[in-house]
C-alpha cells in the first residue's frame, strides 16, 4: 500500500513539475551568435523542447542578435529562419524544420504511403516498428521485414512519426513526398557517441508496452545494463516483468501466467527451440549479441500462432550489416563470445556469424563455482542441510555450454527478402558420484550432452502496397545423450564387485512450414490468413550392457489454417479470428476462436481485452535434473499417453500513458483441462515415467499483472506486481476438490531502476516474492498388518496447504562505456543477491534409519537459493 501511495504521489508531483517547467522563461539572448544546431541542442537538453531537422540543411545558419523581447520558440525560430530557405511547423509536440517551397504542392484529399524502416548504419530492417500520423488515429506496425503501408492519410498531413525500441524516435516530413514513392525511414540507434539529431526523446527504454492485450516488445540492447548472473541474459531480464515468474533464482525456460515453461512457443528466426536454456535454467540458450527484437505474448494471442497453451516468445535475429564489416568480442566470468558481420553484396546481402562458449572446463570463476554448487546441492539428495563444495575434492565436475548462430540475408529485389538461418545450442556435463550401500561402495560417472540444433529458410514478398506474404520452413532437433557407468566395489577395498553400463538417448524432431499472408483491405480493415504444418517425431532409446530397456518412436502431424480480421469501427479496434487445426495423434479437429479488443477512453487511457482457446499436443513431463542425469522427457498427446491440453484465456485491462508515465494493468482468468502434474515433489524427482504423474486434471488460474514505467531523460523506473492464484484438481486426489498448484508464488513484486550519467550506467533491481506451496509432513505411524507384521507410513497434511517463507533479493550493476573512433568499448560488473539472503526454494524429506530397527525417522532438508555472486564482463564493438 505504501508503494502504491508513493507511485501516485510521484506521478502527481511529476505532472505538476512538468507544467511549471513549461512556463519557465528562456533566456534566448544567450543563444546569440551560436550555430543553429547548437542552439536547438541547448533548448532540447535544458528545456526538453523537441526538434526534427536535417542537419545538412541548417548547418550554415547562425543565430542572429536576439533581444530580451523574444519570449517564445515561435518568435525565436522566425528570427533565425527569415533569411534562409527553411520553414518550420509545430506538430506532435515537435518543431519540424523543412525546406521552404516556392509553391506548395497540390495535395490529394487523401493519399497512401508505403515504405520500410531500417537501421541507418547497417541497412538492417526493423520489424514491429510503430508508424503514426500525429493528430489522427492512423497507425501501422512494420512487418517482419520492416515494411508498412498507411492508407487514407489526410492531404494536409505534414509528417509521420516512427518509434522503435532502442532507437531515436523520428519524425519525417511528407511535404515533398508523393503517393507513388517508396519511403525509406532510416533510424539511428541510441548510443552515447551519437549527436542529438532528429530526436524526439533520448531515452533508453527497456520495454515497449503494446496496445495489443498482453503483448510487449523487449529491447535486447538494454540487457547489458541490468544485473545478471555472469551473462547478459535474455530470460533473466524477462523474468523481471509482470506475469513471468522470476522470484527465487532461475528455473528452466519462462513460466508465464501460471503455465509451465513448455507451454510457451519459443521461436528464434522461425526455428522452434525446445531446450531454451543453459546451466539447468540459470541462463538462456540465446546469445544477446545476435538478437534484434523480442516480442512476447503472455496470452490471448493472435490466430497466427498455435500449438501452445500459454504464451509466445518470438525472437528475431539480426540480418547483418549490409554496408560495413562489423565485429563484437565479449568476455564474461563464464564465457567468451564473438560476432562477425560481413556485407556480401553492398545494400543487398549480408552474413552474420556468432559463437559463444563457456571456458568453465579451463578456468573456474567464483561465479561458475557458486552456480554449479547451488545446482548440485539442489539436485543431489543428502541427509542434512550442509552444502557440499564439489570443487573441494580430487575430481571436479566438467561442464561446458555453447551456442552458434549463422545467417545469410539477401534482398534480390525491393519486394523480396530471403534468409537462411542456423542455430545450435548445447550443454555438456561429466560428473562423478560416490556412495555406500550395505557392504558395497558405488562409484558412478555420468557423461551427458544435450541441446537443440536447427535451421530455417525464410522468403517474404511485399507484392504491392496492400499484400504481403511470409513463408518459413523450420527444422528443429532436440537431442539428449547419456552414457553412464556404475561400478560397485567391496567396502574398504579396490576389489570390483560389478560394473554396469547404461546409455539413453532422447530426441524431439520438429519440421514446421508456415505461410502467413496480410492483405490491407482499406485503412480500417486488414485480413491475416495462413497455413501451418508441423511434423513431430519423438524417439526414446535406452539400454544397458545386456538388454534394450526402452525403444519407442512416436509420430504425429498438426495441420492448421487460420483467418483473422482486424477492423476499426469508430473508436473500437477489433481483431477476431479462427484457427482450425487437425491433429493426427487423436484424429481430432481443434477449433480455436480468438478475439482482441481495444477502446480509447481518452488520449491517455485505453481499455483492452482478449479471449481465446488454445490447444497443446506436445508436452514436457519433467525438467532436466543433475541427479542421476535425469533428462527431459517429451511426449505427444494420444490415447495411451496424455490428453490434449486445452486452455481458455479471458483478459481485461487498461493502459494509461501520459507525461512519460505508463500504467499497464491486466487481469486474467485461465481455465485448463487435460493437465499433468507430478505431485509431492518433496519426496523425489520426476523421471518421465507416466506412472509417476496425475493425468487429465483441471486447473483454474486467476491473476493480475501491474506494470508502472517512467522514463526520464537519463533514468528508467520499472515497477511491477504479479498476483497469481492457481488451483488444480484431479480425480481421486484431495477428495476430488481443488488444491493449490505446485510451483506457484501468489505474490511477486519487482523494481528496476536504471540511471545514466555521462558514460556510466547504474542499475538496481529488487524482488520480493511469497513462498511456493508445499505439503507438510506431520510425522510417521506404524500399522500392524493382519499377519502380525508392522509397516511404517508417512502422515501428510493437506496437499500444498502450507507455503514457504517470503523471499527478497537485491541485485546491482554498473557499466562504463567508452566511445571509440569506430566502435564502442564497454566494461561492467554485477552483483547478484547483494546482501546474501538465502531463501528456501523447496523442501526435501529423507529417511533416517533407526539403529537396530526396521523403522526410520524423517529428516527435512531446505533447498536454498543462490547467494552472493559477483560477475564481470568486457565488450568491444567495431
Amino acid at each position: 500500500m505504501r508503494i502504491l501511495a508513493f507511485v501516485v504521489c510521484f506521478f502527481v508531483l511529476d505532472t505538476c513539475w512538468s507544467q511549471i517547467s513549461e512556463q519557465d522563461s528562456i533566456e534566448f539572448q544567450e543563444l546569440s551568435g551560436l550555430n543553429l544546431i547548437e542552439a536547438l541542442k541547448y533548448l532540447d537538453r535544458n528545456y526538453e523542447i523537441k526538434f526534427s531537422y536535417n542537419p545538412d540543411a541548417v548547418k550554415d545558419i547562425v543565430v542572429p542578435e536576439i533581444t530580451d523581447s523574444v519570449y517564445s520558440i515561435d518568435v525565436f525560430l522566425k528570427i533565425c529562419l527569415r533569411s534562409s530557405k527553411i520553414d518550420y511547423e509545430y506538430t506532435a509536440d515537435t518543431y519540424i524544420l523543412y525546406p521552404r517551397q516556392s509553391q506548395p504542392p497540390l495535395k490529394k484529399k487523401t493519399f497512401t504511403i508505403s515504405g520500410q524502416v531500417i537501421d541507418k548504419n547497417t541497412r538492417e530492417s526493423l520489424p514491429f516498428a510503430s508508424i503514426a500520423v500525429p493528430s489522427t488515429k492512423l497507425t501501422a506496425t512494420t512487418n517482419t521485414d520492416g515494411k508498412f503501408t498507411l492508407m487514407n492519410i489526410p492531404g494536409d498531413t505534414l509528417a509521420v512519426q516512427i518509434n522503435y525500441l532502442g532507437y531515436m524516435p523520428l519524425i519525417i516530413t511528407l511535404r515533398d513526398k508523393t503517393s507513388d514513392e517508396i519511403l525509406i525511414f532510416e533510424m539511428i540507434p541510441q548510443q552515447r557517441n551519437l549527436p542529438s539529431i532528429q530526436v524526439i526523446a533520448n531515452i533508453q527504454q527497456l520495454i515497449d508496452i503494446n496496445s495489443i492485450p498482453s503483448q510487449f516488445t523487449f529491447n535486447p540492447a538494454q540487457i547489458s545494463n541490468l544485473p545478471n548472473l555472469g551473462e547478459n541474459d535474455v530470460f533473466s531480464a524477462l523474468r523481471r516483468l509482470p506475469g513471468i515468474r522470476g522470484g527465487l533464482d532461475a528455473s528452466s525456460g519462462l513460466k508465464i501466467r501460471g503455465g509451465a515453461s513448455d507451454h510457451n512457443l519459443v521461436m528464434f528466426d522461425g526455428i522452434t527451440v525446445y531446450h531454451v536454456d543453459h546451466f539447468y535454467g540459470f541462463l538462456s540458450a540465446f546469445n544477446t549479441n545476435v538478437i534484434k527484437n523480442i516480442q512476447i505474448d503472455k496470452g490471448g494471442y493472435s490466430a497466427k500462432y498455435g500449438g501452445r497453451a500459454s504464451g509466445v516468445v518470438n525472437i528475431t535475429g539480426i540480418d547483418g550489416n549490409k554496408i560495413n564489416p562489423g565485429l563484437i568480442a565479449e568476455v564474461t566470468t563464464l564465457s567468451a563470445n564473438v560476432r562477425a558481420e560481413l556485407p556480401i553484396v553492398p545494400n543487398k546481402a549480408s552474413l552474420v556469424f556468432a559463437y559463444r562458449r563457456s571456458f568453465t572446463d579451463v578456468f573456474q570463476s567464483t561465479t561458475y563455482k557458486n552456480l554449479f554448487n547451488n545446482i548440485f546441492n539442489s539436485s543431489i539428495p543428502t541427509t542434512d542441510n550442509n552444502t557440499i563444495d564439489v570443487f573441494g575434492g580430487s575430481q571436479e565436475p566438467r561442464y561446458v555450454f555453447s551456442d552458434l548462430n549463422a545467417k545469410v540475408n539477401f534482398m534480390p529485389s525491393a519486394k523480396d527478402v530471403i534468409s537462411l538461418s542456423y542455430y545450435q545450442g548445447s550443454d555438456d556435463v561429466k560428473i562423478n558420484f560416490e556412495g555406500s550401500r550395505e557392504s558395497l561402495t558405488r562409484k558412478a560417472v555420468d557423461d551427458t550432452n544435450w541441446g537443440t540444433r536447427g535451421g530455417s529458410l525464410k522468403w517474404s514478398r511485399k507484392w504491392n502496397k496492400r499484400f504481403f506474404t511470409y513463408a518459413n520452413y523450420g527444422v528443429s532437433l532436440y537431442k539428449s545423450d547419456l552414457q553412464a557407468e556404475d561400478s560397485y566395489f567391496f567396502m574398504n577395498s579396490d576389489t570390483l564387485f560389478s560394473r554396469i553400463f547404461y546409455m539413453q538417448q532422447n530426441k524431439v524432431n520438429d519440421n514446421t512450414l508456415r505461410l502467413d499472408n496480410t492483405f490491407e483491405i482499406n485503412s480500417e480493415t486488414r485480413l491475416d490468413f495462413g497455413y501451418w504444418n508441423s511434423d513431430y517425431e519423438i524417439t526414446v532409446q535406452a539400454q544397458n550392457q545386456n538388454i534394450i530397456v526402452q525403444d519407442s518412436i512416436s509420430k504425429a502431424r498438426l495441420q492448421a489454417v487460420y483467418g483473422e480480421l482486424n477492423r476499426e469501427i469508430g473508436k473500437w479496434n477489433l481483431s477476431g479470428g479462427l484457427r482450425a487445426s487437425y491433429y493426427t495423434g487423436t484424429d481430432e479437429l481443434l477449433l480455436e476462436p480468438r478475439l482482441s479488443v481495444t477502446y480509447p477512453l481518452s488520449d491517455a487511457l485505453e481499455l483492452k481485452g482478449a479471449y481465446g482457446i488454445f490447444h497443446q499436443i506436445i508436452r514436457r513431463l519433467n525438467e532436466r535434473s543433475l541427479y542421476l542425469s535425469i533428462p527431459e522427457t517429451w511426449t505427444l498427446s494420444g490415447n495411451k499417453t496424455v490428453p490434449i491440453l486445452t486452455s481458455n484465456h479471458y483478459i481485461l485491462g487498461f493502459l494509461y500513458a501520459k507525461n512519460n508515465w505508463q500504467f499497464d494493468v491486466e487481469g486474467y482468468h485461465k481455465y485448463e483441462s487435460g493437465t499433468v502434474d507430478f505431485l509431492l515433489p518433496e519426496f523425489g524427482f520426476a523421471t518421465g515415467d507416466l506412472n509417476q504423474f496425475n493425468i487429465g486434471g483441471n486447473r483454474k488460474i486467476l491473476g493480475l499483472d501491474v506494470l508502472v514505467k517512467r522514463s526520464f531523460r537519463n533514468q528508467n523506473v520499472l515497477l511491477n506486481y504479479t498476483f497469481l492464484d492457481s488451483q488444480s484438481k484431479y480425480k481421486g486426489v484431495n477428495n476430488d476438490a481443488y488444491f493449490r498448484s505446485s510451483g506457484i508464488s501468489a505474490h511477486e513484486f519487482n523494481a528496476v531502476y536504471n540511471f545514466e550519467v555521462k558514460r556510466w550506467d547504474f542499475s538496481i533491481a529488487f524482488v520480493l516474492s511469497s513462498g511456493e506451496p508445499y505439503t507438510p509432513v506431520l510425522g510417521t505411524f506404524v500399522v500392524t498388518l493382519p499377519n502380525g507384521d508392522e509397516q511404517q507410513f508417512v502422515s501428510l497434511g493437506a496437499l500444498n496447504s502450507e507455503r514457504l517463507d517470503w523471499y527478497n533479493r537485491m541485485d546491482i550493476a554498473v557499466n562504463y562505456t567508452v566511445p571509440l573512433k569506430k566502435g564502442v568499448f564497454q566494461v561492467g560488473a554485477s552483483i547478484y543477491n547483494v546482501y546474501n539472503n538465502l531463501g528456501i526454494k523447496y523442501i526435501d524429506y529423507y529417511q533416517i534409519p533407526d539403529d537396530g530397527s526396521d523403522f526410520y525417522s524423517l529428516g527435512q532438508r531446505d533447498i536454498l537459493s543462490l547467494g552472493f555472486t559477483p560477475s564481470l564482463f568486457l565488450k568491444v564493438k567495431f
